[in-house]
């Protein structure tokens, strides 16, 4: 044997060394491993902990929800009406048909002598009201009412707050519109009709914005509303159908392309039951 060569003890001891190396090693790699898992589970942990908060938030949303939900069913169904407060005014309830249908039947129009329409008027208290920039003295024009035409005469009029009263000479005017005893306020909700631009009948509905617009010596009634031209001298009613003024203007943008806007004034209450 050279002396060069190992021995056998040598390659045993050399074995060992090796052996031992990989044992350190491998327990090396599994303390690393340990430490992971330990990662893992503080973040499953963590992870499980936001997810409990989430489910308490949500879970409180929820009940919160259907709490409302019932409440609303509930003070529907009137189980909570005497622990809610009622409200102030009772919101109107829509126009009902004969209510309509005796507004429709009162809503006249002006034609000219030769019989073309050019505004409106309505038939209230037993009289027939127009807008006063509809009639002029000494001008002829025809009353149409419920279907039929009669000469119209000039009784009362007031050119600065826009009011006529004129006399469909030969028409019964029978269940008339009555006039309303409440002046209106904001947000009340009213219906106008007319005859626009010389068209058949329209209605629509409106808002009331301001009860009283101050225009020089002048009050107005602005309404929410798409006031068109020929409805000028039409009613403006409240939900039970009772008048609360007559058509008179619409707020106009000026300029080369004017256009009408969804505001509109009417002749208010009280300037047309004086004229009464």
């Amino acid at each position: 044997m050279s002396k060069d060569q190992p021995t056998a003890l040598e390659i045993i001891l050399e074995k060992l060394r090796d052996h031992d190396k990989e044992f350190a090693d491998l327990r090396e790699g599994q303390t690393e491993i340990k430490t992971q898992l330990a990662t893992h589970e503080e973040r499953s942990l963590n992870q499980h902990k936001r997810i409990e908060r989430v489910e308490k938030v949500t879970g409180g949303i929820s009940l919160a929800i259907i709490v409302a939900v019932l409440s609303i069913v509930l003070s529907g169904c009137g189980f909570l009406s005497g622990l809610a407060p009622a409200p102030t005014e009772p919101l109107p309830e829509p126009p009902k048909v004969d209510v309509v249908q005796r507004a429709v039947a009162n809503t006249v129009a002006l034609h000219t002598a030769d019989g073309e329409r050019y505004c409106s008027g309505v038939a209230a208290a037993s009289t027939i009201i127009t807008a006063a920039h509809c009639v002029e003295a000494g001008e002829s024009f025809q009353v149409m009412y419920q279907g039929k035409l009669y000469p119209g005469v000039i009784i009362a009029e007031s050119e600065r707050q826009d009011w006529a009263i004129v006399d469909a000479i030969g028409a019964r005017l029978k269940d008339t519109i009555p006039l309303a005893e409440k002046y209106p306020t904001i947000g009340n909700k009213v219906v106008w009709m007319g005859y626009p631009m010389g068209e058949d009948f329209i209605m629509g509905t409106g808002i009331v914005g301001n009860p009283r617009v101050i225009g020089g010596a002048s009050e107005w009634l602005a309404i929410f509303g798409q006031f068109i031209p020929g409805n000028s001298g039409g009613p403006v009613f409240n939900y039970k159908g009772e008048l609360i003024g007559i058509v008179s203007a619409t707020m106009v943008v000026g300029g080369p392309y004017a256009s009408y806007l969804p505001v509109g004034y009417a002749v208010p209450l009280d300037y047309i039951k004086a004229a009464l």
